[in-house]
């Protein structure tokens, strides 16, 4: 009895001290567990520079429930993304937009055009400035002609355009849309040329990308005219011009704070008037072959000049209607000339 007393003693220590072992062990398994995790983290926000954390930090993304539209910040800047349902539609005109004629509009195509979000607003100084502060591109960051918070950018070239882009897509850690030569860091591509370059012309996008990018042609129209909601007006937003639009008889040769005049069906402003918006593609003449729909078009593949639209302050009826097309170097700047972004998710 006394010895089975004594092993069962026995027994009961050395599995009390099993248990104070494993759990010694655990605990320090959990701590390593914790402090490799800490040590990951560290790795990986190390991986960024000092300026790379400033750069991305201060951003916020809500998309509300019911409606359609993200809205981005930028500490006190916001922007807003609104979605276009995808659809076909007619592209150009047949019927007079030939005015001061430099590309024409003719012929009136099928177009057939996936979902994707277009800007509610031109582009601002106050998001400019937010975004393209310390670039590597030599690029002012106040380049507009007229200055104030809420006007649109202006005197931007398309190929400034691009780097914005890439830069707000890196802003909110999204897939930057355009690479030159395989590359999708615009700090690595050197001084914005100020001559039209082969070297730059050689910037190709990644359609499929979520970054945020220029508007094809076709995405530019498409939502000019109110996309699925279209009421088929000259004008974007209505047939009145001076409702719609800043333009050459009201604007006093200025640019104008941005979302003043009437939204159009898809609740966008200023896609006619106040400032031209560059697009993505390289300018082409529309073909009299295209008989059947063209799907999600980008325009041909090389060129000399991208496409504008939209007119400006300064521009006559005709160069405001929502089919009026106009075309220039990438590297050339304009009092007059700013840009829409646009996203493909």
């Amino acid at each position: 009895m006394k010895l089975y007393r004594l092993t069962l003693k026995k027994y009961f220590i050395i599995s009390i001290i099993f248990i104070l072992f494993f759990t010694a062990c655990s605990k320090d398994n959990e701590y390593n567990k914790n402090n490799n995790k800490g040590k990951q983290k560290d790795t990986i926000t190390a991986s960024l520079s000092t300026s790379d954390k400033a750069f991305i930090e201060d951003t916020t993304i809500r998309k509300e429930v019911g409606r359609n539209e993200i809205k981005y910040g930028i500490g006190e800047v916001e922007f807003c993304m609104k979605y276009v349902e995808g659809g076909k539609f007619k592209m150009g005109a047949d019927n007079g937009d030939d005015t001061n004629i430099v590309i024409s509009s003719a012929p009136e195509h099928n177009v057939k055009l996936k979902s994707y979000y277009i800007g509610e607003i031109e582009i601002t100084q106050e998001l400019w400035h937010k975004v393209m502060k310390g670039n590597k591109n030599k690029i002012f960051i106040d380049p507009g002609y007229f200055t104030g918070d809420k006007l649109p950018i202006t005197n931007v070239s398309w190929y400034e355009v691009v780097v914005f882009c890439n830069r707000l897509s890196k802003k909110f850690s999204k897939e930057p849309v355009y690479s030159l030569y395989g590359n999708t860091d615009v700090d690595t591509w050197g001084a914005v040329p100020i001559t039209n370059s082969d070297t730059w012309n050689n910037i190709k996008m990644n359609f499929f990308a979520n970054g945020f990018r220029l508007p094809t042609e076709a995405e530019w129209e498409y939502a000019a005219k109110g996309g699925q909601y279209t009421s088929n007006f000259i004008y974007s937003g209505g047939n009145n011009l001076d409702d719609v639009s800043w333009n050459q008889d009201n604007s006093g040769k200025r640019t104008h704070v941005v979302g003043q005049k009437n939204y159009n069906e898809l609740w966008l402003y200023d896609m006619s008037g106040n400032v031209w918006e560059w697009c993505w593609d390289w300018s082409a003449e529309y073909k009299r072959t295209w008989i059947f729909s063209q799907n999600n078009p980008t325009g041909p593949s090389v060129g000399e000049k991208r496409i504008i639209r939209g007119g400006g302050f300064d521009s006559y009826l005709d160069n405001i209607k929502v089919t009026y097309r106009y075309a220039d170097n990438a590297n050339k700047k304009h009092i007059d000339a700013g840009a829409r972004i646009a996203s493909s998710n």
